[in-house]
This record gives structure tokens, sequence and C-alpha cells, in this order.
């Protein structure tokens, strides 16, 4: 049991985000439980090694000693920006400490602990790659005719992408010295700014940050004191020379706050370390579709000719990686695009592209796309290619993983050909695939200044989410919604996919874009204050910050202030106040003693931690959680302690769905 009391409070709010809006997916009818022996015989689970989610309430003595009793050995622990930012506890790592017991003993004694939230093995996932095809001399896929993406019409108008733009890549790393990639790598501004040189540097395309154009402009260049050095004798300024242990760049701190020390470009979360370079290939070939550099006559180009790409490597030299490493990569990307708004940087996150899969439905992960989609970031994924057969398989009726998740931010991508076929390897499904692109023999970056063809819904991908990088450059102010709605609203109705994808149809960027460039304004003034009925109401917000409750505007009774109603309340988008009191007192409360009030209160459905407010009348309130929702209650007699029972009773006035916490960070006091 918590509680708090009303105190003065102060401190600054983080930035707007927008929940993106998407038609539910379906997850498959009888989903196997991780915990199922035909599950762990069907995916593969690595050195049988355990993910155990813990509620926020539990303690690091708490845990220890629990690990004592079931002779458990905690491998890693994981408490990312972002989780704690929504109220979630840590995220454990462990084995049995003898390596006696498989993973199903492990779980079964730990779903007897009363803190442990949930736990799932530690699945392998892989890279969606098909084939390795020698070097073409075109790039069909992004062309304007045949089935191509047209971004070239977005290119003749001048939309070639912003240096503010940001994408991570959850892959396998970037070849971040290649020739065509270099300038549009991401520098990690939190990074930077504590380095004892960083007021020497010029940010000289004005641009707001300082960035690898920056860098190899003269005028920081021909500055001794920016400690810029070609140590790696390519002719530019790279990663590679930053992360020099002669360069003078890493200063071995966590500057920014983050958990990751001298994470200058982003970070190996499968070999733990600083540099995500790619020792595979798929990620380079990946972040070359999203963003090589164009207009420089040298190799491909890119949907965004500029643009800043994050490598999160996560899959090692064989193109595997596990569960965890893929939450931590995720939940990277959200931690940074928080701490970036929080700085006040021009920088804009606007998705992650996610071209790999396997395993079954992780919980963990869920939660980590979720977070990112709380904070208004897509999560682009790739369809799958298929069984072991290499034939594409219907979603809809095998899940693929992470691309079948339900989140509203996900974007399932399926591949089509040069013909406009859908790829005999690619998956589809009319309910859990959103779009096809290119995704046979497509031509991009290799490491080592290389180039070749690949094919795979791995390839697809990366042009859906270079598309959404391309369209917030062209309209800075759309939110993720309205990014993705474009996309998927203007697809080119193509045969092969009618029926076989939510669209129908293949991505077209000029199409896209002007359907974005025809929208409403995407910030509109709609902050509303809403009022109900002396009845139960469900009670919607829109996309403004909005107030909301379930109770008459007037009157001070117990039935203009809520007794005998259960109201459902949902804010919507925005920065939303759920009213529980004003100056007239509680509501919800039916002045009955003997009793908690269960039969009125305030359900409500969507309560961000971060953005979200309870207003509440000054007092005592208490609150316990149950099945991942947390009941609050008004300390009647001001003791601190729940009384279910007598003639004291505390009175219940709101439950707070998928919410296991709450501070006085979270509370407007009136």
């Amino acid at each position: 049991m918590e509680s708090f009391k009303a105190t003065k409070i102060s401190g600054k709010i983080p930035a707007k985000s927008n929940s993106i809006v998407k038609k539910k997916k379906l997850q498959p009818s009888n989903p196997l439980a991780p915990e199922d022996s035909a599950y762990q015989a069907r995916h593969e689970i690595r050195n049988n090694e355990l993910l155990v989610q813990w509620s926020e309430k539990a303690s690091a003595t708490e845990r220890k000693a629990v690990h004592a009793e079931l002779n458990t050995e905690v491998i890693s622990s994981f408490h990312s920006k972002a989780m704690q930012a929504s109220g979630s506890g840590v995220l454990e790592l462990v084995k049995d400490r003898q390596g006696n017991r498989e993973v199903k003993e492990l779980q079964a004694v730990f779903k007897k602990q009363p803190e442990v939230i949930f736990t799932e093995p530690n699945q392998e996932v892989r890279i969606q790659l098909i084939s390795n095809d020698p070097i073409i001399n075109s790039m069909w896929g992004m062309q304007a005719s045949g089935f191509g993406i047209k971004a070239v019409s977005a290119w003749d108008k001048n939309l070639v992408g912003s240096s503010k733009v940001v994408t991570g890549v959850v892959d396998t790393g970037i070849d971040y010295t290649h020739q065509d990639l270099y300038l549009n790598v991401w520098l990690n501004q939190g990074e930077l700014r504590n380095l004892s040189f960083f007021g020497n540097l010029k940010d000289v395309n004005n641009d707001g940050l300082i960035g690898f154009r920056d860098l190899n402009d003269s005028q920081n260049l021909s500055n001794s004191s920016t400690k810029l050095i070609d140590w790696n004798k390519n002719g530019y300024i790279d990663a590679g020379d930053l992360l020099d242990n002669r360069a003078g760049w890493e200063d071995g701190k966590d500057n920014d706050s983050n958990g990751y020390i001298d994470d200058l470009i982003g970070w190996d979360f499968a070999n733990k370390d600083n540099d995500p370079f790619d020792d595979n290939g798929h990620g380079t070939h990946v972040a070359g579709t999203i963003g090589a550099m164009g207009g420089n006559a040298i190799g491909v180009t890119g949907v965004n000719w500029q643009t800043q790409m994050v490598p999160l490597k996560f899959m090692s030299s064989n193109g595997s990686g596990s569960l965890l490493s893929a939450v931590a990569a995720i939940d990277y990307f959200t931690t940074a695009k928080i701490q970036a708004e929080a700085r006040g940087e021009s920088s804009r996150f606007v998705s992650t592209n996610n071209s790999w899969g396997g395993g079954g439905y992780s919980q963990s992960l869920a939660n980590s796309i979720q977070r990112a989609n709380d904070q208004g970031l897509l999560f682009v994924a790739a369809a799958g290619n298929g069984g072991n057969d290499g034939i594409g398989d219907n979603n809809d009726v095998i899940a693929n993983y992470p691309s079948n998740y339900s989140n509203n931010s996900v974007i399932a991508v399926g591949s089509i050909t040069s013909s406009g076929a859908l790829s005999s390897f690619s998956n589809y499904g009319l309910v859990n695939v959103d779009i096809a692109a290119p995704g046979s023999s497509i031509l991009s970056t290799l490491p080592g200044n290389k180039y070749g063809s690949l094919s795979g819904t791995s390839m697809a991908t990366p042009h859906v989410a270079g598309a959404l990088a391309l369209l917030a450059a062209a309209a800075p102010q759309a939110t993720g919604a309205q990014l993705k709605e474009a996309l998927l609203n203007s697809t080119a109705a193509t045969q092969s996919l009618a029926g076989k994808t939510v669209s129908g149809g293949r991505l077209d960027v000029s199409a896209a874009l002007a359907k974005l460039q025809n929208s409403p304004d995407p910030n509109p003034v709609t902050n509303l204050t809403l009022w109900g009925t002396n009845g139960s109401d469900s009670i919607t917000g829109g996309t403004g910050n909005d107030s909301i409750t379930g109770v008459l505007k007037t009157g001070t009774a117990a039935i203009a202030l809520g007794k005998g109603q259960i109201d459902v309340l949902t804010g919507g988008a925005g920065q939303d106040t759920f009213l529980l009191g004003d100056s007239r007192g509680i509501f919800y409360n039916d002045y009955k003693n003997n009793n908690l009030g269960n039969a009125d209160y305030a359900l409500i459905k969507d309560f961000n931690l971060v953005d979200d407010k309870l207003q509440l009348k000054s007092g005592s309130y208490l609150f316990n959680t149950s099945s991942g929702s947390l009941s609050l209650y008004w300390d009647r007699n001001n003791n601190g302690s729940l009384n279910t029972t007598g003639n004291n009773q505390d009175e219940l006035i709101a439950v707070l769905n998928n919410i296991t916490g709450l501070s006085n960070n979270n509370i407007n006091w009136v």
C-alpha cells in the first residue's frame, strides 16, 4: 500500500506526446504462452535465460532475497529512463545458478512471487534477409516509373530530407565510415555538450545541432581546439575518428545520464560498448536505403539525402540477437527522444527501423514498443520471409513478431518485386500487414565502401522508415499519427496486394507528401474542458490538453459530485488532467463510512505518467495495484493505512488502467 499527501510541488512537465491511433491488429486466436513446451520447442531460447519483469515497488533488497531463495543468478538488470518514465519496474535477465533447471521450471517458481509482473524466455531473433545478388546498375525501388516508391519525384521538388530528423536503425550496426553514409550518422548532443571543447564547435548549417556536416566544414576543421583529426586516413571526419582512443572525444563519463558511457553515436547492445560498427552488413544495407547521401556523385542514394541515423546494434556478426538486447535498443531511442526534448533540441525523432524477427509473443518487447508509442514514435517492422520453405506466410494465421504486435505505432511492411508482384518470400495479411514496398534485388550500401543488392522484407522496411523521415522533414509539425495516416492512406493500389495488406497498396512517397500537405493544421487549438452528468458517463478527450471529469460542472450535493456513478474517462492525445476534486470537495464520495465506495468512481483508461495529471482536493490518499491497474482511495481518517472493514472505511475514487504507481509529480492539488 502506498500513500501520499498534498504537498507543494514544482517541476517541468516533459513535452507533449501524441499517442498514435491505428486499427487494432488481431493476435492469434490461441497464442502459445511463453511457458508452453510447444512454444519453447518452436522458438529458440538463449542459454536457458529468463526475463523477469518486477513491479515498480520491488526494491533491490527484495529482489536479491528472492534470487537467494530460488537459487537464481542475475546476468543483467535493465531499467531505462523510458521504463522509469512509464512507471515500469526493473527487468532482469536471470538463469539457474547451478544450470540444472530449464526455463519453464524457473518460470513456475517466479510466478509465485507477488512482486513479479511476468516472466518469459530470452528469445533469439534474426535479420529478415533472403539473398545476396550481384551488384545491379539501377535502383528501381526509388523510381517514379514502374513499381518504385516515387522518391525521385520528391527530390525533384528539392525535398531531400533534413539533418534534424532522426531514425533509429535497430539492427547489426552501421558502417559509419562508409563514404555514402558518414555524414548522416547521428551525434548524441547530450554526450557532446559536456566535452571541454564543445564551445569551440560551430553549427555551420544552422540546424541547432552539431553533426558530421558541421565537423567536416573548414570552419571546424581549421580550428585545432575542436580535436578533429582524420585518424583512419579516409579523407573525412567520421564516427570512427571520434571513437579512436587518441581522439579525446571520449571522456569516460555518462554525460547525458542515460546509463551509457561515451555513447557518441549510439550503442552496441550485442557487445556492450559504445562502438556500434556493423560486422555483418545487414544494418549498413538498411541504412543506405534510409539515408545514403545524395548529390555527392558517389554510389547510391537513400530516400533521404540528408538525415540522422542512430546505429542501435543488438545483433552480432551472425545476424542474431537476444530479446533483451532488442528491448534495450528500442528503449535507448525512446530515452534519446525524451532527453533531446528536455534539452530543447531542434532534432525530431520519428521512428525505428526493425528489419528482423523471430520468436513468439513477448510482453517485454510489446511494453518497449508501447513506451515508444507513448512518446509519439513509430515502429516500422518487416513482415517476415515465410518459414523454413522460404515461401511467404499469412501473418493473420501464423503470427510474425515484431510486426504482429498490436501497438498503435507498428507499421508492418511486406515486399514487392520490380514487376509489382508480391515477393515470393514475403509474408502478407489483410489484418496484420499494413503496406508493401520494394524488397527484391535492392541495391544499397555494404561495409567497406562497397555496394550490393539484397532481397527480403528487411529491404522493404527501410523504404517505409525512410519515407516517414522524408515526410517529417517536409512537415516538421506533423505528429507521428499524421505521418502514418498520410503514408497508409496514399498507397498506390496494386493488384498483387489486394486482400493481402491493410492498405491494399504499395508505398508512394509523392502521394504521401501531397496527402500530408493537404491535411489540416497538425496542432489545432483544441484544449477542452469536459464535464459529465449525474449518471454514469463515457467521456473521451480530443487531441489537445484537456480537462476531463464525469461529474456535473455545478452543484455541491453528493449526487452532483459523482455519488452513485461509474464514469469511464479517456484522455486521448495531449497532456490531460483528470478532475477528481475541486473547490467543492472530493468527487465520487458517497459519504457512506461503512463501504469502500466501489459503486462510484472514475475509470481512467489511458493515464500517461509522463504527460497526464490527476486533480485532487488537498488531503491524504492511498493506492494499491492489482492486475496491472491502480486503485486510488481517499484516506478518510488520514491514518495512512487502507481501512476496508468496519464503520470508517476509505473511499475509492478512481481506477487507473495499466498504471502501477503514482507520486506527487502526477498530481495537481486544489
